[in-house]
C-alpha cells in the first residue's frame, strides 16, 4: 500500500471520529461527558490527529531535502 493511501485512509478515519464525536455530543448533549465514550473519542482523534500532522511535516522535510 502507497504512502498516500495510507494518508488518505487516515484522514477519512479522522472524519469517521469526528462524525462519532458529533453524534456524541448530540446524543449525550445534557449528561456529563464522563458517563460517555466522547472523552476516549476525543483523545483518539488527537492522538491521530498527531499521527498525520506528523506524517506530513516528515514528508515536507525528505521533499525539501530531496
Amino acid at each position: 500500500m502507497a504512502l498516500n493511501d495510507l494518508l488518505e485512509q487516515s484522514e477519512q478515519y479522522l472524519l469517521e471520529l469526528q462524525q462519532q464525536i458529533i453524534q456524541e455530543v448530540l446524543n449525550h448533549g445534557d449528561m456529563p461527558f464522563g458517563d460517555c465514550t466522547l472523552p476516549n473519542l476525543v483523545k483518539e482523534y488527537k492522538g491521530h490527529k498527531e499521527y498525520i500532522d506528523g506524517v506530513a511535516s516528515a514528508l515536507e522535510v525528505v521533499k525539501g531535502s530531496a
